[in-house]
């Protein structure tokens, strides 16, 4: 008698285990994201093991979550930014997932430029595209490639009458990589 109830607790376990392993086990390729308000600033958000966001600026996380179960993707807002930047969404993705990738701004418009500027031992590529001519907001996108994951910065910004697209392009390649820390 004791055998079998052993038994049957043996085998309830192993289902409950199998149960959650096939829970966790599962992924999507949408962003699960976890809804935040209110938060206090930390100092530092992990994009990959290997690379955090740590911004001199206050922010506040608006939204965080996964992607593709390999990377991660905060929506940060600020209160202030020298540079004018309202919000940014940081994200990371492993390479093989990097066309399922769900980039806010699209490469097939026409006023797109594109920068590239030296980072560690490769390039990044700065997109920039003026959305809905003649207007004057920004859309932004900074990629770069650290350990095999993809690093991806995405914003809108005002642009700004006083500066060219080349140094406002190298000025935010600028903020992005002093914020950016690699192990």
């Amino acid at each position: 008698m004791k055998s079998l109830i052993k038994k049957e607790k043996m085998n309830l376990k192993i289902l409950l285990l199998t149960l959650f392993f096939l829970l966790s086990c599962t992924s999507s390729s949408k962003i699960e994201e976890k809804k935040e308000s209110n938060l206090i600033s930390p100092k530092i958000l992990r994009v990959t093991y290997d690379v955090t966001w740590e911004p001199k600026d206050f922010f506040s996380i608006k939204t965080s979550g996964n992607i593709h179960g390999s990377g991660n993707t905060y929506l940060i807002e600020y209160l202030e930014n020298p540079l004018g930047i309202k919000w940014l969404r940081i994200s990371s993705t492993n390479q093989e997932n990097k066309h399922d990738f769900p980039y806010l701004m699209r490469d097939n418009t026409e006023s797109l430029k594109v920068f590239y500027f030296p980072w560690q031992k490769n390039r990044i590529s700065l997109l920039i595209n003026q959305k809905n001519p003649p207007n004057d907001i920004l859309q932004c996108r900074w990629e770069g490639v650290y350990k095999g994951y993809l690093i991806i910065i995405e914003s809108e910004l005002q642009k700004s009458e006083h500066i060219s697209q080349v140094n406002f392009a190298e000025s935010i390649h600028n903020y992005i990589t002093s914020s950016l820390s690699l192990y």
